[in-house]
This record gives C-alpha cells, structure tokens and sequence, in this order.
C-alpha cells in the first residue's frame, strides 16, 4: 500500500512539474507578423531576415523578378496586380480594376529603395505614390502608407507572389 501512494505521489508531481513548464522560446527568431508588428528600431534587434550576421532580406534573398497577385479593392472585384524588381533599383508596376471600367492596365515605374531594417521597400513613383511592401521568401507583402502590416478580415490578401 505505502509502494502505491508512493507511486501515486511521484507520478502527481512529476505531471504537475511537467504541466507548468514552458518551451523557452526565447532565442528562436520572431515570425512574420511579430516583425511587421513592431517599430523599425526593434526590428533592428533579432529579426528572421537580418540575422547576426548582417544577412537581411535584402542582401539574402532572391527576391529580384516578378510579383503577382490580385489585391483587395473598395469598390471592385479586386486590383491584379504585377510589381517587377529588378537588380539596378528601379521597379515596374502595373495595375487592372477587375469588374471595373474597361480593363485599361494602368503603368508605373521607378526607383525602389530598401528601408534601415533591410526587410521592407519602398516604391517611389513618378506619380508621386509610394507602396511598401513587406519583402519575404517569394513574397512581397503590401503595407498601408506608414509601412504597417494591414488588419483586418482582408489582410491576407495583400500578398504577391513571386513567378519568376
């Protein structure tokens, strides 16, 4: 009987230590949205595409060539959208209201600069808009005007995907 709740006891608080206790996450890289959710000067700290190293996106990533996708839209069916990198700094974009007006494809292009953290860049256009987009493995992620992850029901639908 004492071999029992002996027995018994031991297994409690083995199960109990075991229940209490947390998987150090500590020193494992911050996700996407953890990224796009903090200031730029956190970023700078630990960030899964700039490393200790120096490595970022921007120097690690092959994310020269063509992006495409179709994004959200207030009043239409969506915006496809194809946004082209090239390796001299410059950008090409083009644009089509899907369900909206005649079709027309509007054109845009010019420089492209990366940002401090080397994670994001930013699309100046000769129109004087600027995009942002959150630069991943074979994606770009749109941001809103400030350089923020956008929210919301939608949210993931503001990615491009890399063709080629």
């Amino acid at each position: 009987m004492n071999k029992i709740i002996i027995v018994v006891a031991a297994a409690a608080t083995l199960a109990g230590c075991l229940s209490n206790r947390r998987a150090d996450t500590s020193d494992l890289p911050p996700t996407e949205d953890q990224l796009l959710e903090r200031d730029v000067t956190e970023v700078h700290e630990y960030d899964i595409y700039k490393t200790g190293d120096g490595h970022t996106a921007a120097n690690s990533l092959d994310y020269i060539g063509t992006y495409r996708g179709v994004l959200p839209c207030a009043d239409c069916e969506g915006i496809e959208t194809t946004v082209t990198l090239g390796g001299d700094g410059n950008y090409r974009m083009s644009t089509r209201y899907l369900g909206k007006g005649d079709g027309r494809v509007f054109e845009s292009s010019g420089a492209y600069r990366w940002d401090d953290d080397g994670t994001r860049i930013r699309l100046d256009g000769g129109d004087g808009r600027v995009y942002r987009y959150f630069v991943g493995e074979g994606m770009l992620r749109q941001l809103d005007l400030e350089g923020n992850r956008i929210e919301g029901d939608l949210a993931e639908h503001y990615i491009l995907r890399k063709t080629d």
